[in-house]
């Protein structure tokens, strides 16, 4: 880790919230694979009241079904994500939508945290623009038991569409450097 967000810090966890949701693990440094190479796959992970994955629930996609459905506006018409977090504040469903969305996104949080106690969550991914986003994470995330204990950073991730190009970068040298 030489760039970004991440950059000061041995251990981190990266959360990216796009179309899914993904990942990625850094322990002392170093990318974490896992025994069969899917660690950082924390889409999979069961966070709505009747188990449903993160990706469906709390990706950018199920934060925009929900908007869709609770303005009951067809796919074509969806506001984009600015718009919907602006006008959070005047729409009663469109809040709810988005309140539930973040409470999602909070147990998937909350679970990573518990699970690798990182250094830093960064976010990821287009929403992760999006300043409303982390106040209302954090509302969400007080309300879990330990929390004042496990509570770490929480910040948006900061190269935006280099990242994955970095990250490859950065991936080859630690590999180099081994050889």
């Amino acid at each position: 880790m030489w760039r970004g967000a991440g950059q000061h810090y041995e251990n981190l966890v990266c959360i990216t919230i796009g179309t899914g949701i993904g990942g990625g693990i850094i322990v002392g440094r170093e990318l974490y694979r896992g025994a069969h190479f899917h660690a950082g796959e924390f889409g999979v992970m069961p966070v709505g009241n009747n188990g449903e994955s993160m990706h469906k629930i709390a990706s950018t996609s199920g934060l925009m079904e929900s908007c869709r459905q609770a303005l009951a506006l067809p796919a074509e018409e969806m506001p984009p994500a600015d718009v919907i977090f602006e006008r959070m504040a005047t729409d009663v469903h469109l809040r709810e939508a988005v309140n539930d969305w973040a409470r999602y996104l909070s147990r998937g949080v909350y679970s990573v945290i518990s699970m690798f106690d990182p250094g830093v969550v960064l976010i990821g991914g287009g929403i992760s623009e999006q300043e409303k986003l982390y106040p209302l994470l954090t509302r969400h995330l007080e309300t879990f038991e330990m929390w004042e204990a496990l509570q770490v950073p929480i910040q948006p991730c900061q190269l935006g569409n280099q990242a994955g190009r970095l990250g490859a970068v950065w991936l080859a040298q630690q590999k180099l450097n081994r050889s």
